[in-house]
């Protein structure tokens, strides 16, 4: 800390979170009787967004009854460390596991509270006295004993217009990345949905193909005889073959996302001899990889150039197309469109878990253009995928900067 920000803080006034923070805890018993319209669950809070973009209707019924105005702080007391806060601006019921807070008195701005409630600081209190095992709640006796420096009113203002600046480029971005998603996801039915015969606009089609179209499978447009396979099954790949180096293992969590992120999961490595037993699960740059089992089943990507030759894990699959015939950026685009809109689930079998079935994914029919026609629709939907990426890329920007201003201000 510099000279000038102690000299700037010697005004400051320490004080307990209960001394200018109140629990709110007006009731109501029968909500819709007294006019209430909506309700608000733990489960309505997002992580790192102070709006409350959805809630649950009262009429549908409800057991909430602690009240809310707008204004007020919700501060979600169960697994503190999920980090919900938000601002009410409406006026409705929520759950007995969110706190509803307001200013105590006139010595904290009500707008400078939820930002207060978003400090490392105070999350760190909240965790550090939380009570319980599986669903730990943090008890508002030992909440409102969290102490910080207090500043005069007018440095709180100052504070208070920089952060809410700092707040709406943090809604505009979130909300740019939405639209740039939605905007992808329907370019790429646009252009995907003509081309799976099990859809109504390829229904529409008349039955003959444009010269040059075919209605392949994918086992027809894929590199022999290796060109979807699975990884090595149960004890032919195990933690006791991994080493420090040599062939990398491809895990399902790097295309979890749906995007290869090499950070994903720690790299393990396999030797040259368990390399060449399993070699028809070798796995390079420009092969597709999907998730086979679990929840992200169907998410998928491409190897990015540079990645070294490697060995897929026994949860994930890859996919090797004909290059001669089919793009593998046009395909990737293909599987993707066919998980958005549900098709891609006629594959997955569920047992004890969600896992893709090979034999069906190698079935599934696809109408196939041109490779002209494949390059343009990579053009039009990579061109889309780059704006999401930018997008997604500046909103975590802005989140960092929006943190560092928060405890730069308060801490």
């Amino acid at each position: 800390m510099t000279t000038s920000r102690r000299a700037s803080r010697d005004t400051w006034t320490r004080v307990a979170f209960g001394d200018v923070v109140k629990l709110c805890r007006d009731r109501s018993s029968n909500p819709r009787a007294d006019g209430l319209e909506r309700y608000v669950g733990l489960e309505h809070l997002v992580p790192g967004d102070m709006s409350i973009q959805s809630w649950g209707s009262i009429a549908d019924g409800t057991t909430f009854t602690s009240v809310f105005r707008p204004g007020h702080v919700l501060f979600g007391k169960r697994r503190a460390y999920q980090r919900k806060v938000a601002v009410a601006d409406f006026h409705g019921v929520c759950s007995s596991d969110i706190y509803v807070l307001e200013p105590k008195g006139e010595s904290l701005l009500p707008g400078l509270l939820p930002f207060l409630c978003q400090t490392e600081a105070f999350f760190r209190h909240a965790l550090k006295t939380a009570a319980g095992g599986l669903s730990p709640r943090t008890n508002w006796k030992d909440l409102a004993k969290f102490e910080f420096a207090l500043p005069p009113h007018e440095e709180q203002r100052r504070i208070e217009d920089v952060l809410n600046r700092c707040e709406s480029l943090h809604r505009a971005t979130v909300q740019a990345a939405s639209v740039s998603t939605m905007t992808l996801v329907a370019a790429r039915h646009r252009l995907m949905s003509r081309l799976s015969p099990d859809t109504e606009s390829a229904k529409s089609r008349s039955t003959i193909l444009p010269p040059r179209w075919s209605l392949r499978t994918l086992a027809d447009i894929v590199e022999a005889p290796y060109g979807i396979v699975d990884g090595p099954f149960g004890s032919n790949l195990k933690s006791e073959h991994y080493r420090d180096s040599g062939y990398p293992v491809v895990q399902s969590a790097f295309v979890a996302s749906g995007a290869f992120d090499p950070h994903a999961a720690d790299w393990v490595y396999v030797d040259e001899s368990k390399f060449q037993e399993q070699h028809r699960s070798a796995v390079r740059a420009g092969d597709i990889v999907m998730v086979k089992v679990g929840v992200n089943c169907g998410a998928c990507d491409v190897v990015p150039a540079g990645q070294p030759t490697g060995i897929l894990a026994g949860n994930c699959l890859k996919i090797s197309p004909k290059r001669e015939i089919c793009d593998t950026r046009f395909l990737l685009h293909y599987l993707k469109w066919l998980r958005e809109v549900g098709l891609l689930e006629r594959h997955v079998t569920s047992t004890q878990q969600r896992a893709l079935t090979l034999g069906r994914l190698k079935g599934q029919r696809i109408i196939l253009p041109p490779l002209s026609e494949q390059e343009y629709s990579v053009r039009v939907l990579d061109s889309c995928q780059r704006a999401e990426s930018d997008l997604a890329e500046r909103k975590a920007a802005v989140t960092r900067m929006a943190k560092l201003l928060r405890e730069e201000a308060l801490a």
